[in-house]
């Protein structure tokens, strides 16, 4: 009767230990940061800080097509009203390899001052593979919205 008991006891305790939690859960960025763009392979999210020192975008990109995302990149240009780019920096993406619905982040910080009316472009790069279509090697660009400048 004790053996039973305590088997079922032990059962109960292993059963249930996933379940505890370390801590609060952290928000989903896609639903929490300003600016949001979405393609067919990746989602980014970020935010946008500008001052005297230059621009500072901070965010995040998830894959969402391929089995695994290796070597991703990202950088951000601030463009001008004139259409010149003032500035461009990159970051490679950390964890290097992003499986499928997996995320990763990034800070890049451009050391220029925008002029009003300039907007972010990006650009990602990266090499897809997956079991059906193989691997293809993939490069993305799109206007990141226009930067709000003091004067």
């Amino acid at each position: 009767m004790k053996q039973t008991v305590a088997a079922v006891l032990l059962s109960a305790l292993i059963l249930t230990a996933g379940c505890a939690t370390t801590g609060p859960i952290a928000p989903d960025p896609f639903t929490t940061l300003p600016q949001k763009y979405s393609q067919f392979d990746m989602k980014l999210a970020w935010d946008t800080k500008v001052s005297d020192d230059g621009v500072l975008v901070s965010g995040v990109i998830r894959s969402t097509r391929w089995l695994f995302a290796e070597g991703l990149v990202v950088w951000v240009s601030v463009v001008g009203p004139d259409g010149k780019v003032a500035g461009t920096e990159g970051a490679l993406i950390a964890p290097s390899v992003l499986n499928l619905g997996d995320q990763g982040s990034f800070a890049i910080r451009i050391p220029v001052r925008p002029q009003p009316g300039s907007h972010l472009a990006f650009t990602y790069r990266y090499n897809g593979v997956d079991d059906i279509e193989g691997s293809a090697f993939w490069i993305q660009s799109f206007d990141g919205g226009q930067l709000t400048v003091d004067n």
